[in-house]
């Protein structure tokens, strides 16, 4: 069927390119859609790059997994999107060279958490626990 067809040409020819992008990228926007809550707040961070939200609601249903969030994610506030002049890119340009250690603070948290945060097809424990781990230590708890 049609919808089939998208999902596997999607697969084949634009996650990898988008993956790629995200890769090299260093800060994700991550605006909410029909809920606050984003995939792509964890593909950014499995694949390195500081997701940038604009509600705490998108990681605050996260605690298991981003215990300490403000590590590992940026908050600009919503409000700020209205303002005359304010730029998301340019605000985090700014921020970025304001503050280039807390930048490279938060990418080596980011590479400790990745691979908690995505589910291994094969665990392996020299990298510690992943998502489906950390899910079932806090359920069994």
């Amino acid at each position: 069927d049609r919808d089939s067809s998208n999902n596997q040409r999607f697969h084949k020819n634009v996650a990898p390119l988008m993956y790629r992008m995200i890769a090299k990228s260093t800060f994700c926007l991550q605006a909410p859609g029909d809920s606050p809550t984003r995939k792509g707040i964890f593909d950014s961070l499995s694949l390195g790059c500081i997701p940038v939200i604009f509600t705490k609601a998108s990681v605050e249903g996260y605690k298991w997994h981003l215990p300490n969030w403000k590590s590992v994610v940026i908050l600009i506030d919503s409000g700020w999107m209205g303002l005359r002049g304010f730029n998301a890119v340019d605000w985090l340009h700014q921020w970025a060279m304001t503050y280039p250690q807390e930048l490279v603070s938060m990418q080596q948290s980011i590479q400790r958490l990745a691979y908690s945060v995505q589910y291994s097809t094969q665990p392996n424990p020299a990298r510690g626990r992943d998502g489906f781990e950390v899910i079932l230590d806090n359920v069994l708890e």
